[in-house]
């Protein structure tokens, strides 16, 4: 781990404060390059594939609901499995195919 994640593992609220933009920029190619991405810093997004269909799973990291936020780069949801894509119940997720 870097110092950066080693102190921010040690601390209660590090989605509170803005530490988490220094991965935004130095990972900004990557981000960018992603079919969906959240502009919510509480919530992420991961993407599966399996064969040519790409699932995403997305999650609240937040003890409140979250308004998902969601920026879709030249995709779109084409069947949701598990939960809402708008808004992230506390602690939870959701699951949806895009194409």
């Amino acid at each position: 781990n870097f110092p950066l994640e080693q102190m921010l593992i040690e601390e209660n609220n590090a989605f509170d404060s803005n530490k988490h933009l220094i991965y935004k920029k130095a990972f900004e190619d990557t981000i960018n390059a992603k079919k969906v991405v959240s502009d919510n810093k509480y919530v992420t997004v991961t993407h599966h594939t399996d064969g040519d269909a790409t699932y995403c799973v997305v999650l609240n990291h937040s003890p409140e609901a979250q308004n998902a936020k969601l920026k879709f780069n030249g995709c779109k949801v084409d069947k949701i499995y598990r939960g809402n894509v708008n808004v992230i119940p506390p602690f939870d997720g959701a699951l949806f195919r895009i194409k």
